[in-house]
């Protein structure tokens, strides 16, 4: 659908003309220097082109300069100009009116929603704005000893070292919300006034962050992550901000829209923001050197700027002021302050450069429309995004992304196979293609002077890079790793992998809990893995280890089975049996597309509802099977695409291959039948006993076909509910043993834990 008028369309050709040329230079008859054709400028987040009458009127601004006795440019009424246009965009209302030489802001529309000139500030940065208002909320005991200043993980430095200073100072602390899992299965409710909620998000992040720690007095976001374009609900935060904190103090909401405003539409009358700054040289098309800060007039009387000059005194706008110098001795200048948001004005004259050339430049902003240029450009990168999303490159979903942002990240599988983004933004810079690298991501941000030769330009030069990468991933090993490589079962998973036509060539990795390995214990068949120490309690280790190997398979073996040690340890237990903070954090981080076999136990059950099956409700009676449990939830909470549980019952088969830690059963069944023992069996445990080769299988099947396993739980048993001394009657049969039963015989009566 056409979301541009004609009308601006051509107004969009006059303010970016490109030129013929191969290089960026002049274009014939004027000084402005207008884009080569060929040349793809794709950075408009980290500083837009200049439009075309913002430069002529920055040179003529220059010109004037040369000429001194001639009337400068930067006139206060100028200045003020500049504050009800930016007022009128962050109420919404930016209307224009044409007239013979220019367009301006409707004065009459803008003062009755902006509040006239009184609520806008000029400064140089946005940084120096957010140190103003971080020194206020100090001032006024906001900030304080004890309070949290809440903020985004790789948010912008300079709008966070503001924060970071005053809470050093005073004592406060900086609360940082981590970057969303945008990939995790959809909350189970909605929080925020629209749909995109639906999913793991910023705004249910700060929301929740919000909940949980009443001692949060500032919350210090922007409307769009300046990295990857991710979308933070202001209106959602707003309301909710309202409502929770209705009837006790309410948290301050600092606003950076320097990655939003103009681009993205934005209403002061839905979002009730404490302080708002917003850099020019971005989606403002305007000039580098100003910052344009609104300040919600309930502050205008406590707040002070950071710096003292004249410019912010009454009576320094009139001439009087330096022909008659109204000092008086020993007493100093007037204390006075203008009303309103100048009192917080920077110092220095207005600039006779900036000043006009962001009037001109906040006129376009209104003509071209937020709204439409939002819609413009989301058209344009959702266009991208469907064309470029893949097995290496993973985006923001659409519902929680800016339009006017896209954040291209490579998937682990294309880290793996040594893909990196400077490579990628390399090969595009050599092309004439320039986009940014930020926190992770190659970050893409067209503009509406941008076409869609453009985008096919650039998706045809991305598919390229990825074209030999591609090909390696057709031939690449995957890299298989098992924990608990010293246990029984990790024996026999080993030997299965190796003795299997399609793992037997791939690097597998086994791990011990301890480098304590006797190599004469150790047959020649098992060196042909590589052998790693991994304790999986250790966090440290767990991210060594999984970000150095960056496995594509795990087969998690590595436990703490003993029932007894189990109860006795419950702490040491839980470390082992669920790693969810260590080993599975460790993965979610580096290889959270990897398959994770995980073998749980028939012990999740409390054995008085027998037969389960896989959607039976778990009751575990015992710390073994509580720990299982709760790595069950875990695993399939965090990866539920790779996650996959095995329930296995009574596993059986023959002895240690190496390094023995104990006899199993079946092993010291089979020797006590040997030798005649006298034995006892108890006959009150009924499971089902499954052949550890059988369980080998299982798992080799559940690797090969995960596209149906993922995310699920599958019970690995055997045909017939049996005891162990059903076990034991088999075995003497098969090994023509004579077995004597006494029943009479009263087994010592033991509590299990």
């Amino acid at each position: 659908k056409r979301v541009t008028t004609v009308m601006e369309e051509q107004l969009v050709a006059e303010e970016f003309p490109t030129v013929t040329s191969s290089f960026i230079g002049p274009s014939s008859g004027s000084c402005y220097p207008a884009r080569p054709h060929g040349f793809v400028y794709l950075n408009t987040a980290a500083k837009s082109v200049e439009p075309h009458s913002v430069f002529e009127v920055g040179a003529e601004a220059l010109r004037r300069k040369a000429v001194p006795w001639l009337p400068l440019l930067g006139s206060t009424e100028q200045v003020n100009q500049v504050r009800r246009q930016f007022g009128a965009l962050l109420f919404g209302t930016a209307t224009t009116t044409t007239t013979t030489t220019a367009t301006t802001v409707d004065k009459e529309e803008g003062r009755h929603d902006a509040g006239d000139d009184s609520v806008v500030a000029v400064c140089p940065s946005t940084a120096f704005a957010m140190t103003m208002i971080a020194r206020n909320l100090v001032r006024t005991g906001v900030v304080r000893k004890g309070t949290k200043i809440l903020t985004l993980d790789k948010d912008m430095a300079s709008a966070v070292y503001p924060w970071q200073s005053v809470a050093m100072e005073v004592g406060a602390q900086l609360k940082t919300v981590d970057w969303p899992d945008y990939w995790a299965e959809p909350s189970d409710s909605a929080i925020g006034s629209s749909s995109s909620q639906s999913l793991c998000s910023w705004t249910q992040q700060i929301i929740q962050a919000c909940r949980d720690d009443p001692t949060v007095t500032v919350l210090a976001l922007p409307h769009v992550h300046w990295c990857d374009g991710s979308l933070i609900d202001l209106e959602a935060i707003s309301d909710f901000l309202q409502t929770h904190y209705a009837h006790m103090p309410r948290p301050h909401l600092i606003l950076d829209l320097t990655q939003s405003l103009g681009a993205l539409p934005f209403s002061l009358h839905r979002v009730r923001a404490d302080a708002i700054a917003c850099s020019v040289h971005k989606w403002l098309l305007g000039p580098y050197g100003t910052s344009l800060v609104y300040v919600d007039p309930k502050h205008h009387s406590d707040w002070l700027p950071l710096d003292q000059h004249e410019r912010q005194r009454q009576g320094s706008d009139v001439a009087l002021w330096d022909e008659e110098i109204v000092s008086k001795k020993d007493i100093g200048y007037p204390e006075a302050f203008f009303p309103g948001a100048r009192r917080l004005d920077a110092g220095g004259r207005p600039s006779i450069l900036y000043i006009p050339m962001l009037q001109r430049s906040l006129e376009l902003v209104a003509r071209l429309s937020p709204e439409r240029t939002q819609a413009q450009l989301r058209r344009w990168t959702n266009q991208l995004a469907a064309r470029l999303e893949s097995d290496m490159i993973r985006l923001v979903p659409e519902q929680q992304r800016c339009g006017h942002i896209l954040g291209i990240r490579l998937t682990p599988k294309a880290l793996d196979l040594g893909l990196t983004l400077q490579h990628v933004a390399h090969n595009l810079d050599d092309n004439g293609i320039i986009v940014s690298v930020r926190g992770g991501c190659i970050r893409v941000s067209p503009y509406l002077f941008n076409t869609n030769s453009d985008l096919e330009k650039f998706v045809a030069l991305v598919t390229q890079i990825l074209a030999p990468f591609r090909s390696c991933a057709a031939t690449a090993r995957r890299r298989v790793l098992i924990t608990g490589g010293t246990g029984w079962l990790a024996q026999f998973v080993l030997r299965g992998l190796l003795d299997d036509a399609e793992f037997r060539d791939e690097d597998i990795y086994v791990s011990h809990s301890n480098s304590d390995i006797d190599p004469t214990r150790i047959p020649h068949w098992v060196m042909k893995a590589n052998q790693i120490t991994l304790d999986v309690s250790q966090k440290q280790q767990c991210d060594d280890v999984i970000g150095r190997i960056r496995p594509s398979v795990i087969i998690h073996l590595a436990a703490i089975s003993g029932l007894v040690k189990c109860h006795t340890d419950r702490s040491v237990a839980a470390s082992v049996n669920c790693p969810s903070s260590t080993l599975l954090d460790a993965v979610k981080q580096h290889v959270p597309d990897c398959v994770f076999i995980f073998t749980s136990s028939d012990m999740v059950f409390d054995g008085n509802h027998a037969p389960y099956d896989c959607d039976s409700v778990p009751e575990p009676i015992n710390v073994y099977g509580e720990t299982k449990r709760m790595f069950e939830t875990e695993l399939l909470r965090k990866l539920p695409t790779g996650g996959v549980v095995l329930r296995l019952s009574n596993v059986i088969g023959p002895a240690y291959v190496y390094q023995p830690a104990g006899q199993k059963f079946f092993d010291w069944l089979s020797s006590s039948l040997a030798t005649r023992k006298y034995i006892g069996l108890k006959q009150d445990e009924v499971r089902s006993f499954v052949a550890v080769t059988d369980v080998v299988l299982a798992i080799l099947q559940a690797i090969r076909h995960i596209r149906e396993t993922a995310g699920r739980i599958c019970h690995v048993g055997g045909p017939v509910a049996m005891t162990r001394l059903d076990i034991a009657r088999i075995l003497a049969r098969t090994m023509n043993v004579q077995l004597h039963v006494d029943d009479t015989c009263q087994q010592p009566q033991q509590q299990q834990p």
